[in-house]
């Protein structure tokens, strides 16, 4: 073919980039540039041209082999483009994210090796070609903005000399385009993105220095090639998009910002990407430098770095429907012959099935009816009619999220895979996932198998490694895909709330974490579960994920009237940004009040469903009774009620009072107590959770000797979160109403017939605590109960129980009685369930509520990324998406779910590894070791050394959290340092430890008994095995 010539007019400048099917051919000046050193050693680098290649043939790849259909459609459907001109226009943007790196200011500045500062080997070179470098200090040096915000400015300034952009609207639709440049480095410039801003970094930005202008116009020239962007396709991209508005949406935005950034991350890893050496000794590295090289070596470069890359393609489900429900439940779940689907399965995935492009379903059903099962084969039809490409499960807690894991592995095993590939990435994502076995298993066979494939030179043949991976019949990890932020990447995510909630956090690199969330369906368990400053956090993400077309299933036994509604109106206020204006509705209208139990809520664009599902056949009267909340009293319950046996639960509201009980009892009942709370240590907490599930789970039973006889169980609210265990009779404080059927539904929650229980224990029963007085403006609440839960909260749920004097008694009946109760405890007449006789004092509890949730609303807004709603609406990029990411936060540069940047409202505390004093040196506590993986029970621990990974682990599942009340803001600072002074020899030893690096250790020494102590910060401390954490002021 003819030779093709661009040229790009600018600042009256002419440059001409040389290029033709076969090759690229630079000037020497602009082949010159530096992207990439080797630090100082000046053996190898990487030319900034090349590097903006890589980064763009990756995009490219990423579009073609990850980025799920969903995405794609999404993208283009915002622009209004076609997919094909959506990934052009991605690759443009990867390939130019590095353009501002042509300037002066990063060409001189100096290099470090091994932390010391030493010449920039390029320079001289450069100043040879003609480029001019300023005099100015390293200091002056310093204010210029990153080479993000540079980027940005000159592509924008570049966007502005087109003719595509000679209106206002044109110019604000350039901006949009190029401000997504300025987030490859994960955050927002402080800077405003303007071409005129570049003037006042003249100097060392160079943009009055021809030589300098002419490089970045010939590096975005070569780029458009690239991307196959000619200078006419500027006017479909800047025009009028399917939003009404010119330019890229916000919310499109997010997802090429996250493309960019995965493209970027990937093109500078010097193991798929290396770096070329100083003094190429082949003509093909010779010519490369000069800037002629072969457009197929190019493109064949990035093409064996991307085989070589462990990123399996999107998850592509098989199931636009249940043709045989029985059958294909059957296969998914592992259900027993003879089982069938539950009605809510059933009709969940019939109305799924009725939708037209996924959306957002809520399931409100009875605990124990099977609403994880359901979410999931919801979230199989949903991937397949939005084009999802994996699924995210999001849970409350650490302990809940590792239930679930292995649950949603089992699911996984089941799933129909296209054209004989089994393989199917996963990855749990909390704050010690690497502590759970199942998962490191799963990370150390796929680990092993990359080992293999490197080490037998890819004997199989032309096949990638992602090929060979999907060929494997098993789950697997992908090793890039691992971390704090790109493992929400991975097309299978189990993992708490935190994860999915930072998705609308304002923090560094969060285009990625949403990038994740926009190409899965999204399930959320216990969506009740959080409090006013997590739901702020939650229903923006709703409204994003609806701005994405994202599919949610929402799961909850207790769900108030008032919570469903800002969670659909969230959703579908996102939904409507994105949608032309004669097809927005008003949430309000068409979201009627339904007091139908099982509930179905189906948001599915536009069109808003409510659907009554048929409870199961099972049912349960459940009778209701206050008692004094004094251990005496708890006592003669207990005995008056096991005396032919029983599995009893005691759920107290705080782990004091669950102390108090367990000690208790324990004194009479010995060792058939067993108490859980957060202040166990890892492995006890998990051993305690593993045994109560074990005891009490659906397969133990009294005839088949599993069950014991007897069994008092002593916890906190973990007792009530996705645990599937079944009491006998329960004991609990009185919480909300919501969370009280929570905690009924541990209780006879599994058939077992007449001869399933003891006699006496056959009948439902709970006894509520909590209640120290009952006087005339109303009950009295103990200190401890009332503080976490608030008194108007507490009020509610006795009035709507019926449980208003010392006498009362009531029956509820579960299902039935569910969704009536806790809507008329959340309702706007909840007043008037109040006796008259509390008013006042109820009033003044609503007072303080209304200001304490306020208080959290408002706090939340501090780090909350800005609404999908206004910037799409005011035709906005992304400019204002996340600028909070630069909000400080207490004097840290951290950037992640931490401090005032956190998405839990949660009082700092301190996570110490326990270990004991004895006379030869440091150990584990007596009980906690593995001795399967030779680690045994009170092993040694070596001060000197860096422990084996067995022995890592075991150390790691000794940490505990601290008490608050040793956490205080005017102690922590204190405590930190007396903690690190005490163990510094420790700190030393395990900085090459991955799983301990940075721990702090807190040093016990045996006490009379079985209890370990010490004092520190002002506070006597002691550690027991049985009761966990204890603390009191000195």
């Amino acid at each position: 073919m003819a030779l093709l010539q661009y040229m790009v007019m600018c600042m009256r400048k002419r440059v001409v980039l040389v290029i033709d099917e076969e090759y690229i051919e630079l000037s020497p000046a602009t082949s010159r540039l530096w992207a990439k050193s080797d630090d100082g050693l000046n053996e190898e680098w990487l030319p900034l041209f090349l590097h903006m290649i890589d980064t763009a043939y990756v995009a490219r790849m990423l579009w073609d082999r990850w980025v799920p259909i969903g995405v794609k459609d999404t993208i283009a459907r915002a622009m209004d483009v076609d997919c094909d001109f959506a990934k052009r226009v991605t690759i443009l943007l990867a390939g130019l994210h590095d353009l501002g790196k042509a300037v002066p200011a990063f060409q001189a500045q100096p290099l470090r090796h091994g932390g010391i500062l030493v010449e920039n080997p390029f320079v001289s070179g450069l100043k040879g070609y003609g480029f001019g470098f300023p005099s100015a200090s390293a200091a002056t040096l310093n204010t210029v903005p990153r080479h993000a915000w540079s980027s940005a400015a000159f592509y924008l300034s570049y966007l502005y000399g087109l003719p595509a952009c000679a209106s206002r609207e044109m110019k604000s639709a350039a901006a949009s385009l190029a401000t997504i440049l300025a987030l490859h480095h994960g955050s927002t410039p402080k800077e405003p993105i303007r071409p005129r801003a570049l003037s006042r970094y003249a100097t060392a930005l160079g943009t009055n220095d021809p030589a300098w202008n002419e490089t970045r116009l010939e590096l975005i020239a070569l780029i458009e090639r690239i991307a196959e962007i000619q200078e006419g396709d500027y006017d479909r991209i800047l025009s009028s998009n399917g939003m009404g508005t010119a330019g890229v949406p916000a919310n499109v935005g997010v997802l090429l910002a996250g493309i960019c950034i995965m493209a970027d991350w990937l093109a500078s890893n010097r193991e798929f990407f290396p770096l070329l050496p100083m003094i190429p000794s082949t003509n093909a590295g010779r010519a490369l430098q000069n800037g002629r090289a072969s457009l197929a070596d190019l493109e064949a470069r990035a093409q064996d770095a991307f085989d070589v890359i462990d990123i399996l393609p999107p998850w592509c489900s098989q199931c636009g429907s249940f043709l045989n429900m029985a059958d294909d439940f059957a296969v998914r779940f592992g259900l027993p012959a003879q089982a069938s689907p539950r009605p809510v399965q059933i009709d969940a995935v019939e109305l799924a099935q009725s939708a037209s492009h996924g959306g957002l379903m809520i399931i409100e059903a009875p605990m124990g009816e099977g609403k994880t099962e359901a979410a999931l084969a919801v979230a199989e039809i949903f991937a397949a009619q939005s084009g999802c490409g994996g699924v995210a499960v999001a849970l409350p807690t650490m302990a809940t999220t590792d239930a679930m894991f292995g649950r949603v592995r089992k699911w996984l095993d089941g799933l129909p895979q296209p054209d004989g590939t089994e393989a199917r990435s996963i990855y749990l994502a909390h704050g010690k996932s690497r502590l759970n076995d199942e998962f490191q298993g799963i990370v150390a066979r796929s680990r092993n198998f990359v080992r293999q494939y490197y080490n037998e030179a890819m004997e199989s043949g032309d096949l990638t490694l992602a090929d060979l991976m999907l060929q494997r019949d098993e789950v697997v990890a992908s090793d890039w895909l691992f971390g704090r932020k790109k493992g929400m990447l991975a097309n299978f995510v189990v993992c708490t709330i935190d994860q999915v909630l930072m998705g609308a956090l304002s923090m560094k690199h969060l285009a990625l974490r949403d990038l994740g969330l926009a190409n899965k369906v999204l399930i959320i368990d216990e969506c009740h579960a959080y409090d006013a400053y997590m739901q702020v956090y939650l229903e923006r993400l709703l409204e994003w994920l609806g701005s994405w077309s994202a599919p949610v299933v929402m799961l909850s036994a207790t769900l108030p009237e008032e919570a469903r509604r800002r969670f659909v109106s969230a959703y579908e206020l996102g939904v409507n940004a994105c949608a032309p204006s004669e097809h927005t509705h008003a949430i309000d209208t068409v979201l009627p009040t339904i007091d139908s139990y099982p509930l179905l809520t189906l948001a599915d664009g536009g069109q808003i469903r409510c659907c009554e599902s048929k409870p199961s056949a099972r049912s349960c009267q459940v009778q209701l009774a206050c008692i004094d909340d004094d251990v005496d009293a708890l006592v003669d319950i207990i005995d008056c009620a096991s005396a032919q046996g029983g599995c009893i639960g005691v759920i107290c509201n705080t782990v004091r009072r669950a102390q108090e009980a367990a000690d208790v009892l324990s004194s009479k009942y010995g060792d058939e107590v067993l108490l859980t709370h957060s202040r166990f240590t890892d492995f006890d907490r998990m051993k305690r959770e593993n045994e109560i599930r074990k005891l009490l789970g659906a397969n133990a039973t009294r005839s088949n000797g599993r069950r014991p006889d007897r069994l008092i169980v002593v916890g906190t609210q973990v007792l009530e979160q996705s645990l599937d265990i079944d009491f006998d009779m329960l004991i609990s404080d009185i919480a909300p109403v919501d969370l009280v059927f929570q905690r009924l539904g541990r209780m006879h929650r599994h058939d077992r017939g007449r001869d399933g229980r003891p006699d006496g224990l056959q009948e439902a029963r709970c006894y509520i605590r909590g209640i120290t007085g009952w006087h005339v403006d109303g009950p009295s609440l103990q200190a401890g109960v009332e503080s976490i839960y608030g008194k108007a909260s507490l009020f509610e749920s006795l009035a709507s129980l019926g449980l208003v004097y010392p006498e009362s008694q009531a029956t509820v009946d579960i299902p039935a009685d569910i969704a009536s109760t806790v809507r008329a405890a959340y309702g706007d007449q909840r007043d008037l369930l109040i006796p008259d006789n509390w008013q006042k004092e109820y009033r003044d509890a609503c007072d303080a509520r209304k200001r304490k949730m306020d208080t959290k609303r408002n706090r939340a807004e501090y780090c909350l990324v800005e609404s999908a709603t206004k910037l799409l609406e005011r035709g906005q990029g992304l400019g204002e998406w996340c600028r909070k990411a630069d909000a400080p936060t207490g004097g840290t540069a951290r950037d992640d779910d931490w401090g005032p940047r956190a998405v839990r409202d949660t009082e700092e505390t301190v996570e110490v590894i326990l270990l004991c004093r004895e006379h030869d040196g440091l150990h584990l506590l007596p009980w906690i070791g593995d001795e399967e993986h030779g680690v045994p029970q009170g092993a040694r621990v070596s001060a000197d050394a860096v422990p084996s990974f067995d022995e890592q682990k075991v150390i790691a599942n000794s940490t505990v959290r601290l008490p608050l009340e040793m956490c205080s803001a005017d102690m922590i600072e204190p405590l930190i340092i007396e903690l690190e002074k005490r163990c510094g020899a420790l700190l030393g030893a395990w900085v090459d430890a991955p799983l301990l690096a940075g721990s702090l250790v807190l040093l016990l020494d045996r006490l009379p008994g079985e209890d370990y102590g010490t004092s520190i910060a002002g506070h006597k401390f002691w550690y027991s095995k049985c009761l966990g954490i204890k603390s009191c002021s000195l």
